[in-house]
């Protein structure tokens, strides 16, 4: 019909569509066959309408699924941390939370090589909303606020006209709301020395603790235990799903483990899941939580993971974060979310990559204090290396004594599944009576006081004490 369309133009009518077809036929071999259907419009045209209506139907329902995204490890793709500190930020002051807003808007503005690129990343996957609240204190009340803020002046300063922010993740769903002031609430950080408190429970519980002695007050799986040199299996009693494990390490002390003995750990929790999945196949999914200490909701001090396999997906939030990773490669031409889940926090100098794989994320939409992130493609000894030192820094630099730990790996039916993720948050001083969950966080919205600008250069120190070579930029090369 042309390039153009305009009024005049005339569509060519089923008529002349027909006297088109008839000369084509003419000019095929064997012609005075075929002019005997042309005799018969009806059968010819009604043939051709069952045709189209059947391609239609297999071009709309039957058309092939796109293979599905596989997390491959990082390829450093468009700025990193340090090109867009230099080029886009450009502040002198350590970045916060509170102006990621302002870092945001300066990607847009930027001048740099791929800075449109990784803006276009970080807007594609989240929004950021800043607001503002007043406050206006009596005279008689200032000199308690002031108390609360340790006297510090640019602190008292900001209560007046505090700056909130919100981050939400477009696909997860997830949205925390910072403000660091509301840490310095009465009560926040009260509690006795943990040291000392730790040291306490810790010997009240050996008096009579039964995963101290496991083979006489644990049960066991049908299957057996799995046993190494430092960590042992055990049927949970009170399961919530038909494969739900203990793993134990066999020291009772709750903070003192070595990197021998946490990588001893997660190995039988390895091989628990084979042999679980072995017994019966339909379980498939593995996860392992962490509680650590009674402050993070553990029902023993003696240090033990919780594992578990799920016969139809993954529990929950991890499920809804696979469904997420594939709804956004589905918008964004295939592209694996995890990787630019990283690529995103890698612009902000929110993650930090250890050798062997594993990227660390000071998360940006935390569900509670300090959330760490650690992802690889597969649960090798690297990745698990990666989290130990994590924890090392929770609970040795940060003194973040008692946490929360959930993971997951890929499908043990070799499906589009998720890759190793493990997720970290603190939950507080273990002596706190205070509980770190509001009914904010459980009905609403994650209320965070942390900075995770903050989070991640605490860790990148701390990585260093431990003697690793921890990276802010992501080249594949580099990671090896």
């Amino acid at each position: 019909w042309g390039e153009k369309k305009n009024a005049t133009t005339t569509p060519p009518t089923p008529h002349a569509w027909w006297r088109l077809f008839e000369s084509a036929l003419l000019f095929l071999p064997d012609h005075s066959k075929l002019s005997a259907i042309t005799m018969n419009r009806q059968a010819v045209c009604a043939g051709l309408g069952v045709f189209a209506l059947f391609m239609c139907f297999v071009l709309v329902f039957h058309r092939p699924a796109p293979p599905p995204p596989r997390f491959v490890g990082f390829h450093g793709r468009g700025l990193t941390h340090d090109e867009a500190h230099s080029s886009c930020f450009r502040v002198a002051d350590p970045l916060s939370v509170g102006d990621f807003s302002i870092f945001v808007s300066n990607l847009e503005n930027c001048n740099a090589q791929d800075a449109s690129a990784s803006h276009a990343l970080v807007t594609g996957m989240y929004d950021v909303v800043v607001r503002r609240g007043a406050v206006k204190l009596p005279l008689s009340f200032q000199a308690k606020v002031k108390k609360w803020l340790g006297n510090n002046e640019a602190l008292f300063k900001e209560v007046s006209l505090q700056t909130i922010t919100s981050i939400s993740n477009r696909y997860t769903g997830e949205e925390s709301i910072f403000n660091p002031l509301r840490g310095k609430r009465p009560g926040a950080n009260g509690g006795a020395d943990a040291a000392q408190y730790i040291a306490e429970v810790t010997a009240e519980a050996a008096k009579d603790c039964d995963f101290c002695r496991y083979a006489q007050f644990t049960a066991e799986d049908a299957f057996g235990r799995v046993e190494s040199t430092h960590a042992v299996s055990a049927s949970n009693t009170f399961k919530y799903d038909g494969f739900h494990a203990l793993i134990l390490l066999k020291k009772h002390d709750p903070i003192t483990w070595t990197k021998e003995e946490f990588l001893d750990m997660m190995d039988v929790g390895q091989r628990w899941f084979s042999r679980a999945h072995a017994t019966d196949t339909q379980f498939a999914y593995p996860h392992l939580m962490w509680d650590l200490l009674g402050k993070a909701s553990a029902s023993q001090l003696h240090p033990h993971a919780q594992a578990s396999l799920s016969p139809t997906r993954y529990y929950g939030f991890f499920e809804h974060l696979l469904r997420s990773s594939l709804r956004y490669a589905a918008d964004h031409h295939n592209a694996n979310y995890f990787e630019d889940l990283v690529r995103v926090h890698d612009v902000f100098g929110l993650a930090v990559h250890l050798p062997g794989g594993a990227s660390v994320l000071a998360y940006l939409t935390p569900k509670k204090e300090s959330e760490v992130f650690v992802i690889a493609p597969q649960p090798t000894p690297q990745f698990f290396s990666a989290v130990y030192h994590t924890l090392r820094a929770f609970m040795d630099d940060m003194n973040y004594k008692s946490w929360s730990m959930g993971m997951a790996f890929p499908s043990l039916k070799g499906e589009q599944s998720l890759p190793a993720i493990a997720r970290l948050v603190d939950r507080g001083l273990p002596s706190s009576p205070r509980s770190d969950i509001s009914a904010m966080e459980l009905f609403a919205s994650s209320n965070v006081m942390s900075d995770p600008f903050v989070l991640a250069e605490n860790l990148f120190k701390s990585f260093e004490r431990q003697g690793l070579k921890p990276l802010r930029y992501t080249k594949s090369e580099d990671l090896q």
